[in-house]
Parts: C-alpha cells; structure tokens; sequence
C-alpha cells in the first residue's frame, strides 16, 4: 500500500506500507504528522483533501488534523472510499507496473519514486485542476 501526498506543484512525500500491515488511525496520524513537517519545509499552509476511508474519518485522525491546523476540504458522504486524485495521480503509474513481477518491496518503491521525479510538474498542477472541476 502506498501513500502519495502531494499538491499543484509536486510530490510532498511518499510513505509504502509494508507486506501484511494495514493503515489504522495511529499510523495515519503518524503520517499526518509527517505531512505536517514536510508541508513546513515547502509551503506555509495547504488545504488537505482525503477519502472516507474509516482510519481517515476517526475521530482521533480528525483530531490530529484539526490540532495540525489543516483544512480539510469537503468529501461527498456518497463518494466511494477511493479518493478521486487518484484516478489522475495513479492511472498511469498502474499501467506502467502491471504485470511486472518484483523480488523485494524496494524496488516496487524506486520504481515509483521514478515515476513521480520524471513527471513534469505541469502533470500535478494539471491533476489538482481535472479534481478541482469534479468538485465544482
């Protein structure tokens, strides 16, 4: 499983969960906190959107966003849990790795970290605009 958190300009961070564990709020707030540090080190303030996946929507994961001063935009109750960035963000990635065979979860994460530098940075701003229009 892996987690991109990105915006308009580029990649802020990629985290890849390990083989046989899961995301529960605990290791969601984790990642938050991560994000949080990361976004400092790039740009003052980001509005965060996020799917309803249940560990996203606890109360202890809102919690932490609101303590980490994020503002959460609007999620569709109807939506399904797949976040709609991802059909822009992802679909080209999965074309390029399926049916590839991988010895060692490092080199499904290099291969995607490729992935993510080589894009221009046009790719995310484009993104961010195809969602915003979904949203409207």
């Amino acid at each position: 499983m892996t987690s991109v958190f990105w915006n308009a300009h580029e990649i802020i961070f990629i985290n890849c969960l390990g083989k046989g564990k899961t995301i529960n709020s605990d290791f969601y707030i984790a990642l938050l906190e991560r994000l949080k540090d990361e976004i400092a080190k790039k740009r003052p303030h980001l509005l965060f959107h996020q799917d309803n996946v249940p560990c996203h929507k606890s109360t202890k994961a809102m919690a932490k966003l609101y303590e980490l001063g994020f503002e959460l935009l609007p999620y569709s109750p109807y939506s399904p849990d797949l976040a709609l960035s991802d059909f822009f963000l992802f679909s080209d990635l999965k074309r390029i790795l399926a049916g590839k065979k991988f010895k060692a979860d490092e080199e499904v994460i290099a291969e995607t970290e490729e992935y993510f530098e080589a894009e221009h940075k046009s790719y995310y701003k484009n993104s961010i605009e195809k969602l915003e229009k979904l949203n409207d």
